[in-house]
């Protein structure tokens, strides 16, 4: 089952781990207090990480698991697989972030377009979760498709 996957799961294991990161800087530089105004500025700088990690997953799996240039659908199995790890172990580390690092993160006011049918403003850890869920693949599937074209155009002169 998991044969082949060990380098999706690595870098999922990388994004987990600079996630869980990012959010305890955010906790500590008070962007989940008096500064929550510059949150989601902060939050597109993590966009580059993942940018990162998505390309040298693919790039990894070229260079070490085909030995030879991707294909476009090759690149997009491995980034939607790397995609699906990290939501996956996404429910984890949102539950390490949601209930250790920042408990009360999801009563602030972050967003005042996302209100429970109630009306209230607070969003449960499930929601927060389910809604982290979503734009993970959101985010991975735009990513991999950027990144599969990339890398099945630029042929590598070493591999092939």
């Amino acid at each position: 089952m998991f044969k082949g996957k060990s380098i999706e799961i690595k870098w999922a294991v990388v994004f987990s781990i600079i996630n869980i990161l990012w959010f305890t800087i955010e906790k500590l530089m008070g962007l989940h207090a008096e500064k929550m105004a510059y949150l989601n500025t902060f939050r597109m700088l993590f966009l580059f990480p993942t940018i990162g990690i998505y390309a040298f997953e693919i790039w990894e799996k070229r260079r070490n698991f085909y030995k030879t240039n991707i294909t476009f659908l090759q690149g997009f199995k491995s980034g939607m697989i790397l995609t699906f790890y990290i939501a996956i172990f996404g429910l984890v580390v949102n539950f390490i972030k949601f209930k250790w690092i920042s408990p009360s993160f999801l009563n602030l006011p972050v967003n005042p377009m996302l209100s429970n049918i109630d009306g209230s403003k607070e969003l449960t850890v499930a929601q927060g979760m389910a809604m982290s869920f979503t734009g993970t693949f959101l985010v991975g599937v735009v990513f991999t498709l950027i990144l599969a074209t990339t890398f099945s155009l630029v042929k590598s002169k070493k591999l092939g």
